[in-house]
C-alpha cells in the first residue's frame, strides 16, 4: 500500500499493474509513462516526480480496476475506453485529464484540474445515491471541439451533481433520468446545449446565463431556480414537458419549440419573447406566476390555474389570450411594475374568483361565470368590447371600472356582498343584480360606486344597501314582479343622497329607512315608471326627501311610519297618489296650476302657507283633516 515506482525515462510496459489498496506510479521530470497492459486493483495514485510535470498514458485495459484513481500534478491521457463505471478519477494539484479522441465512461471525475474533452464525450455513471461536486474545468483544449458530458445514474434514487468549475466546452451536456445537475450561482455553462431526459433536472443559480438551448426529451423534466433569476437565451426544444421549480425567476428570451407542457410549480416563468412558450398546455400552481415581459404577446395555449395562479403583464404591455383560463382562483396584474397592463381574452373557465390588479381586462364575447366573483382594484377595468352579447358573473368587488359599452351584465349574488366600482357604458346597457341563493329571502348588495351610461337594475329578492351617496347620470332601477321584489335599505344616521335617475317598476318598491331613528335619504334625480314606492321607517324622523320637481313617476306612494318630504306636488310625479300608513307627507312649496294630489290612509299632511291645494281624498268615506302651518314674519 505504501510502495511506489518511479520511471526516469519514457517507457511503455505491457505488464499488468495491480494496486493492492494503494501505491503510486510516478513519471519523473517531464517523462511519459504509457501503461499498455492491464490496470487492476484500487487506490492507485498516478503522479509526477520532480519539478517538471510529466505525463501518463493509459492505453491498456482498466476494466478490472475499482474505485479511486488519484492523478497528482500529472497530465493523464486515457486512450482506451474500458467502460469502467466504478472508476473515480480525482485530479489533484492542477492535474489535467485528456480524453485523446476517445469517448470515456467512468463513475466520476472530481478535483480542480482541467478535463480536456476535445471532440469526445465523457459519460459519468453514478452508482449509488450521490451528492457530488464536480469542480473540474471541462474544456476543449487543442483536441478539437464538440465534446460534452453525459451524466447518468445507475439507480432509481436521486443523484445530485454540482458543476462549479469554469467550463467552456461547446458540446452537449446530457442529464439522465433521476439526475439533477446544479450549475451553481456563478457558473454559466455558456456554450453547452443541455439535454434533459425524462425525470432529469437542471438547477440554475442566481445570475446563470445560458446562451445555448435546453432540450427536453420525452417525459417531464424539472428546472430549478432557487434564488434570484436565471436567463435562457438559447430557447427550448424537444418533445418533453418542463416543470419550473424553486422560488426564483426563469427568463426565457428565445423560441420554445418544444411540444410538451409547461407547469409552474414554484416561482416565476418569464416570457421574454413572443415564442417563449411550448405548444402544450400551461399550468400555474397557486400563488405562482407566469410573467409576460414582451409587448403584443399572444398566448394560444390552454392555461390551467390549478387552484390559483397569476399572470403578470409588465411595463404596460398588451397580452392576448385566445383560450379560456381554467381555474378556481386566478389573478391578472401588472406584476408591480406600476404600468397599467392590457389583457384581452375570456374569463369563461374561471369557477370561483378572479382578481384584476392594475389591468384592463377586455372581453369580446359572452360567457357564463355566475358562480365566480370578480375583484377589480381601483386601477383596473373590466371592459366589454364590441356589442351584442351578455356576460353572467358572480359578485363584482372592488373600486375599479366596469365598462360595458353596449353589452349587458347579469350579476348573480349567492350571499350578501358589496361593491364600490364605477359602472359605465354606452347605449343604455343593463347591469342586473340577481339573487342566486335559490331562496326568496333577500340578499344584500351594498353599492357605494357610481353609474354612468348603464341602467343598474335591482331584481327580485335583492336589497340595495345605501351607505353613502351614489352618483350617476343614468337610471338606478328597482324592479321585480314576485312577492319579494327588489328593494332599497339606507344604513346609518347621516343624511345620504342618490344623485341619479330612479326608476321604480316593482310593486311595492320598498325604501327601508329603519336603520336608526334619524335615517334620511334624498333623491335628487328624476323619478320614473309606474310602480309603488313604499318608504318605511320606525318614526317620522325617518325622512325620504324628493328635491326635483316635475318628476315623471305615475305610480303610487305608500308612506309607512316615516316622512315623505317633497319640494312640490310635482316632485311626487304626475297627479300623484299618496297613501299614509301612520306616515307624514310634507309639501315644501305651493303648487303650480293643475297640480292635483290624491290622498288616502291615516297620517299627517303638512302644506306651506298660501296658495290653493287641489286635494282629493281617495277611497275614504269619512272626513279628511288638513293641518296647515302658518309662518308669520314680523
Amino acid at each position: 500500500p505504501i510502495s511506489q515506482i518511479t520511471f526516469y525515462d519514457n517507457i511503455s510496459p505491457s505488464n499488468t499493474f495491480i494496486a493492492n489498496r494503494g501505491g503510486r506510479l510516478n513519471a519523473s521530470n517531464g517523462r511519459t509513462f504509457e501503461l499498455r497492459g492491464s490496470l487492476e486493483g484500487s487506490g492507485l495514485t498516478l503522479g509526477t516526480s520532480g519539478s517538471t510535470r510529466s505525463a501518463t498514458i493509459l492505453s491498456g485495459n482498466y476494466s478490472f480496476y475499482s474505485g479511486s484513481l488519484i492523478v497528482d500534478n500529472l497530465n493523464l491521457h486515457i486512450r482506451r475506453n474500458s467502460h469502467n463505471t466504478t472508476l473515480e478519477i480525482e485530479l489533484r494539484n492542477g492535474a489535467d485529464l485528456f480524453t485523446d479522441w476517445q469517448n470515456l465512461d467512468v463513475r466520476s471525475i472530481t478535483g480542480a484540474g482541467d478535463v480536456i474533452l476535445g471532440s469526445r464525450t465523457i459519460t459519468m455513471w453514478m452508482r449509488d445515491p450521490t451528492d457530488i461536486t464536480l469542480n473540474s474545468n471541462f474544456i476543449h483544449g487543442n483536441y478539437g471541439t464538440g465534446g460534452g458530458l453525459n451524466l447518468r445514474s445507475m439507480t432509481l434514487d436521486p443523484t445530485n451533481i454540482r458543476l462549479t468549475g469554469s467550463s467552456t466546452y461547446t458540446g452537449s451536456t446530457r442529464v439522465g433520468e433521476h439526475v439533477t445537475v446544479d450549475i451553481g450561482a456563478n457558473h454559466n455553462l455558456p456554450n453547452s446545449h443541455i439535454v434533459l431526459e425524462n425525470r432529469a433536472a437542471l438547477s440554475l443559480g442566481a445570475g446563470c446565463h445560458l446562451t445555448r438551448g435546453v432540450g427536453l426529451e420525452s417525459g417531464s423534466s424539472d428546472i430549478y431556480v432557487n434564488s434570484g433569476s436565471a436567463i435562457l437565451e438559447g430557447g427550448v426544444s424537444g418533445s418533453g414537458s418542463m416543470v419550473k421549480r424553486g422560488p426564483g425567476e426563469f427568463k426565457v428570451y428565445n423560441n420554445n419549440t418544444s411540444s410538451g407542457n409547461l407547469t409552474i410549480r414554484e416561482g416565476v416563468y418569464t416570457i421574454g419573447s413572443t415564442g417563449a412558450l411550448p405548444s402544450g398546455s400551461v399550468t400555474i400552481d397557486p400563488g405562482q406566476i407566469l410573467r409576460v415581459n414582451v409587448s403584443g404577446m399572444t398566448i394560444g395555449n390552454q392555461i390551467y390555474g390549478n387552484g390559483g395562479g397569476n399572470i403578470e403583464v409588465s411595463n404596460g404591455y398588451t397580452l392576448y389570450i385566445t383560450q379560456p383560463v381554467s381555474s378556481t382562483y386566478f389573478r391578472f396584474s401588472d406584476g408591480g411594475s406600476g404600468s397599467h397592463a392590457t389583457i384581452e381574452g375570456s374569463l369563461s373557465g374561471l369557477s370561483t374568483q378572479v382578481y384584476l390588479d392594475n389591468v384592463t381586462f377586455s372581453v369580446s364575447s359572452g360567457f357564463d361565470i355566475r358562480n365566480t366573483a370578480i375583484d377589480i382594484d381601483a386601477d383596473s377595468e373590466l371592459h366589454l368590447i364590441g356589442s351584442g352579447y351578455k356576460i353572467h358573473t358572480g359578485p363584482i368587488h372592488g373600486s375599479g371600472v366596469v365598462n360595458q359599452e353596449s353589452n349587458d351584465i347579469d350579476m348573480y349574488l349567492r350571499s350578501s356582498d358589496a361593491s364600490s366600482c364605477t359602472i359605465q357604458g354606452v347605449g343604455g346597457s343593463d347591469f342586473i343584480v340577481y339573487n342566486n341563493t335559490g331562496s326568496s329571502n333577500y340578499v344584500d348588495w351594498t353599492f357605494t360606486g357610481s353609474i354612468n351610461g348603464v341602467w343598474v337594475n335591482i331584481d327580485n329578492s335583492v336589497n340595495l344597501v345605501v351607505t353613502q351617496d351614489i352618483e350617476g347620470t343614468t337610471p338606478l332601477r328597482i324592479i321585480g314582479s314576485s312577492s319579494t321584489p327588489g328593494k332599497m335599505t339606507v344604513k346609518g344616521a347621516i343624511p345620504l343622497s342618490i344623485n341619479t335617475t330612479m326608476d321604480f317598476s316593482a310593486s311595492p318598491a320598498k325604501i327601508d329607512l329603519t336603520d336608526t331613528s334619524t335615517t334620511s335619504l334624498t333623491l335628487t334625480g328624476n323619478i320614473r315608471n309606474s310602480g309603488t314606492i313604499n318608504p318605511v321607517g320606525n318614526g317620522l324622523s325617518n325622512v325620504l326627501s324628493i328635491t326635483r320637481t316635475g318628476n315623471e313617476f305615475s305610480g303610487t306612494w305608500t308612506v309607512s311610519n316615516s316622512t315623505l318630504e317633497a319640494a312640490a306636488i310635482s316632485s311626487l310625479g304626475v297627479s300623484p297618489t299618496v297613501t299614509l300608513d301612520n306616515g307624514e307627507l310634507v309639501i315644501l312649496t305651493t303648487p303650480g296650476s293643475n297640480a292635483t294630489l290624491s290622498l288616502s290612509g291615516i297620517g299627517n299632511t303638512v302644506l306651506p302657507a298660501g296658495g290653493t291645494f287641489p286635494i282629493r281624498a281617495v277611497g275614504y268615506a269619512g272626513d279628511v283633516t288638513l293641518t296647515v302651518y302658518f309662518f308669520i314674519l314680523e
